[in-house]
C-alpha cells in the first residue's frame, strides 16, 4: 500500500475517534463542564446563577410565556421570578373577582386558588398590573445595581418580585442575602427609580 494512503487512513481514524469521544466545540470549555458552565460565569447574577431557563439573566422570554398562556392583557397582583421559575397571582379574566396563583417550572403551568377578602376584591383594579408595566430588559441591570449597592460578602440574589399598592405605580423588590447581613433594592417597575439599602 502506498505510504501516503496509510498516513491518510490513520488521520481519518484519529479524527473519528476524537468525535466519538465527544471533543469540545469551540464554544465549550472542557475544564468547566461545557457551555452550561460558561453560561453561569458572567458574574452578574452572583453565586445563585445556574443552567436552565435563567429568567433573571434573560427576562425577555417571560412576557412571551405569559402572553402564550394568558393572552394579551393578563392582570397580576404579584409576580416573582427566579432563574428557573415564574410565580404570579393572576386575576381570572373570566371571573375578575377570582385570583389564582400560577407557577411555571420545567415547562409546565400549575395553579391553585387564592383566598381573598371582599375588601381585597374591591381593590383589584388598583392593585393589579399588566406585563407592560415592567421594564423586562432592565432586570439584569437592576440585579447588578443591587449587588453593587451593598457589601455583605458572598451576596446572593435568587428572586426578583413585582407588586402594586393601591394608589401607587407597580414596584420592583430585589432581596439580597450575604454572610454579613441582608439588603434590598426597592424601586419602580419601569426601572427608572430605585434605592438600595442594607438592613
Amino acid at each position: 500500500m502506498d505510504r501516503r494512503l496509510r498516513i491518510s487512513g490513520v488521520a481519518v481514524l484519529l479524527a473519528l475517534s476524537m468525535l466519538s469521544a465527544g471533543a469540545c466545540s469551540p464554544s465549550e470549555d472542557s475544564s468547566t463542564g461545557g457551555t452550561a458552565a460558561t453560561a453561569s460565569q458572567s458574574g452578574e447574577l452572583g453565586p445563585g446563577a445556574s443552567a436552565g431557563p435563567q429568567y433573571l439573566e434573560r427576562p425577555e422570554q417571560v412576557p412571551e410565556l405569559l402572553r402564550e398562556k394568558f393572552g394579551e392583557v393578563p392582570r397580576m397582583r404579584r409576580l416573582n421570578l427566579t432563574d428557573d421559575g415564574i410565580t404570579l397571582e393572576l386575576r381570572d379574566p373570566a371571573k375578575p373577582e377570582n385570583l389564582d396563583t400560577w407557577r411555571y417550572s420545567d415547562g409546565e403551568w400549575t395553579s391553585t386558588p387564592v383566598s381573598v377578602s371582599l375588601s381585597e376584591i374591591e381593590q383589584f383594579d388598583e392593585t393589579t398590573f399588566g406585563p407592560e408595566s415592567i421594564a423586562w430588559d432592565s432586570i439584569p441591570e437592576l440585579i447588578q445595581h443591587a449587588y453593587d449597592g451593598v457589601e455583605l460578602e458572598d451576596e446572593e440574589i435568587t428572586t426578583v418580585s413585582y407588586d402594586k399598592l393601591a394608589g401607587a405605580p407597580p414596584r420592583v423588590y430585589i432581596g439580597i442575602s450575604g454572610l454579613r447581613g441582608n439588603g434590598r433594592l426597592l424601586g419602580s417597575a419601569d426601572g427608572t427609580q430605585y434605592e438600595v439599602t442594607r438592613n
